[in-house]
């Protein structure tokens, strides 16, 4: 016999454990690969991956002080707030399902309580969020620089509020006071205004004053943004023959290009593998924009050929470690000097300091087979050197030979075949230059880095470029996106084609992206009809008559969550008070998923409900006995409809209208109200309806 808690009874740490305890039980712990103590999860499996650069592990430790530090040596979060932070991360994997997200879901929400607890250690204060006060977590909010943490916490409290935890945080407001006129979300706001027409110039000049190979790489990159509304980590996904020419002699393109949907009314594309599960495709590049898509083209693959080269030679010999043609020898002797060793992992032989820190790479190096003598050098042993090295280059390409995967739409690039492959090190800031032993894939944080304002290498400065006001430009590759977006509605091409040029699955963001005045849009009207917009002329009716209230009959549509209401919702109050499951007036779509997904999770919230009420009962707790039996027929009412349409006998687009459901009753408004109305008649005596 189980003996249940009233809830007025349970205090708030109870109900932390018990939100632990749950989490504890979820299916994710019970495969073995995760264990809910442990102090660091791989989330692999649970995450989605787009390339194989993605970090998948997520450590339960505190933020790092006195400089950057290896996951290994930071302390753990402390208790209980690091139970908390495991339920609240297990709970989110759980509740998203199938339904893969990026890692950096979880791990923005493991930010947000890590720098909530260093805040408390700075404080001296409890590490149980049940026992913080809400005048801590407002001091706590007017120290935080960045608005997203707070956004996080935000809703990691609401959703501890959902379970009745911590109440007492939930009237908080987490919008950071302004700060010399700027809000903290003013950066991330700003990646939404369209690129103006200085600004596309300075990028320009920026593409034609590039002499250095970083120099014409990042500015090549820019140019092929400017060259087709893309996003910037799809840039990572290029194959090195991206380029697409039509057939001289014909309308079609190359046998190559057939596998993707592309638009044929075009000579020359690029092959294009857009993200968040976007179709490949091959994106046209207007007529102008030619030469400088192939320009730059021809700048990124002569700047990483060298890297594409290596990367092929590796996969062709697995296992073994590229050295220059001078040192080909030690692959026979075994044997491999100081000196030698320096020019094969591209590191300075000048003091201890290069050696000390391939040391940690390579355990193999700490012991030499022979230790130095008077005019003879150190001497290792190459083939554990480069048993090492194989270790170590598979640790920093996981996937390899792949460096971008998207099991999606089931593409795979290998490093020998990317358009951005580069050197360890070789962009760098700060190191010896790139080794040439290691091949890499590039991350769009170098991107990132060149478009800051005042990083060591921002780009626009670098090559003295300038806005006719002389500031600096401050450029993000999202303006780019609108930019292209807006010139492609001014053109009036279709939308369908927009979105599908912008690697777009719903052709309703369309409108996000275009930044179209009121003057152009009129303008674009009078070219397309050649005809002057006329306003709608305004004629005044009888609201009365009888076609009046017909037309607005049939203009009525009235979508609901799970469906849609055969009522009208615009001239009468909803009855129900948009409790659709239990409205003899919705009616349901065979084969509308997400109205499916909608009402299951209505249907579970309201089995929720029930359990509720009947623990409550249980409990000795006073219960309205009308309200534990109309849950508990609005249970079964929404299994039945359920039932129904899971029929795989009822083909998809049938309607299923709710009262057709066995032993629905009717909940209607209207109908009780009639229902009373005879009630009183009959207890008056009225004759004609006591049939007398």
């Amino acid at each position: 016999m189980t003996v249940l808690t009233p809830f007025e009874k349970q205090s708030d740490q109870d109900r932390l454990k018990d939100y632990i305890d749950e989490a504890k039980q979820l299916p994710m712990f019970r495969g073995g690969s995760i264990q809910f103590d442990a102090i660091v999860w791989d989330l692999r499996g649970y995450v989605n991956i787009p390339n194989s650069k993605t970090h998948t592990k997520i450590g339960f430790k505190t933020l790092e002080t006195g400089g950057r530090r290896a996951l290994a040596d930071m302390e753990p979060l402390p208790q209980p707030l690091q139970d908390t932070a495991k339920a609240i991360v297990a709970h989110a994997i759980h509740r998203n399902g199938s339904d893969l997200k990026s890692p950096a879901t979880y791990f923005d929400r493991l930010a947000a309580i890590k720098h909530l607890c260093r805040f408390l250690t700075a404080n001296g204060s409890s590490h149980d969020l049940t026992k913080i006060s809400a005048g801590t977590i407002r001091q706590f909010i007017n120290s935080v620089s960045a608005q997203l943490h707070l956004s996080y916490l935000r809703a990691i409290i609401k959703e501890l509020n959902s379970r009745n935890i911590c109440l007492h945080l939930s009237g908080i407001s987490f919008s950071k006071p302004k700060r010399n006129g700027r809000r903290a979300g003013d950066l991330r706001r700003k990646k939404h205004l369209m690129l103006t027409h200085d600004e596309a110039i300075a990028i320009a000049k920026a593409f034609y004053r590039a002499k250095e190979p970083y120099e014409k790489l990042i500015t090549s990159m820019l140019a092929l943004l400017m060259c087709a509304p893309s996003r910037m980590g799809e840039l990572w996904r290029l194959p090195v023959d991206l380029e697409v020419v039509a057939d001289p002699s014909g309308p079609d393109y190359d046998a190559d290009s057939v596998i993707f949907s592309e638009c044929k009314n075009f000579k020359y594309g690029l092959r294009w593998f857009p993200e968040k599960k976007g179709t490949p495709i091959v994106k046209f590049v207007p007529t102008p924009m030619v030469r400088v898509a192939r320009e730059a083209i021809k700048r990124i693959t002569e700047v990483t050929k060298e890297a594409r080269e290596t990367a092929k030679w590796i996969i062709n010999h697995p296992g073994q470690m590229p050295l220059p043609p001078e040192l080909q020898h030690v692959r026979e002797t075994g044997r491999i000097t100081f000196s030698e060793l320096t020019e094969a992992l591209y590191f300075s032989g000048n003091g201890g300091s290069g050696l000390s820190y391939e040391k940690k790479k390579y355990p193999s190096l700490k012991k030499p087979i022979e230790k130095p003598t008077r005019g003879r050098e150190s001497v290792y042993d190459f083939h554990a050197l480069q048993d090492d090295w194989w270790k170590w280059f598979n640790a920093l390409n996981p996937e390899w030979p792949y460096v971008a995967i998207d099991k999606d739409i089931g593409y795979k690039l290998r490093a020998d075949e990317a358009l951005l492959t580069c050197f360890y090190n070789q962009y760098s800031e700060g190191a010896q230059g790139a080794r040439k032993h290691t091949v890499i894939a590039m991350t769009p944080n170098m991107l990132t880095q060149a478009l800051i304002p005042g990083h060591s290498k921002y780009i626009f400065e670098r090559l003295d470029v300038r806005l006719p006001d002389e500031s600096l430009p401050d450029i993000t590759t999202h303006k780019l996106r609108h930019w292209l977006n807006t010139i492609a509605q001014r053109a009036g091409l279709p939308q369908a084609l927009i979105a599908a040029w912008s690697g777009r699955a719903n052709i309703m963001q369309n409108i996000d992206y275009d930044h179209m005045t009121e003057e152009e849009l009129v303008e674009l009207f009078r070219k397309q009809t050649g005809q002057e917009l006329q306003l709608p002329s305004i004629q005044v009716v009888d609201p009365d008559q009888e076609d009046f209230l017909e037309g607005r009959k049939k203009t009525i549509f009235n979508s609901t969550p799970f469906g849609f209401c055969l009522g009208n919702l615009r001239d009468d109050p909803c009855p129900s008070a948009m409790s659709c499951l239990t409205c003899t007036r919705l009616v349901c779509v065979k084969g509308a998923k997400m109205k499916f997904k909608m009402l299951k999770e209505d249907l579970a919230r309201r089995e929720t409900a029930l359990r509720n009420l009947k623990e409550r009962q249980a409990a000795g707790l006073r219960t309205n006995p009308y309200r534990l039996e109309a849950a508990r027929k609005a249970v079964e009412h929404g299994k039945q409809l359920i039932a129904a349409l899971s029929d795989t006998t009822v083909e998809d687009g049938t309607l299923i209208r709710n009262s057709d459901s066995p032993e629905l009753a009717e909940f209607g408004y209207g109908q009780r109200a009639v229902d009373q109305r005879k009630d009183r008649m009959i207890a008056e005596g009225r004759k004609e309806l006591r049939g007398d």
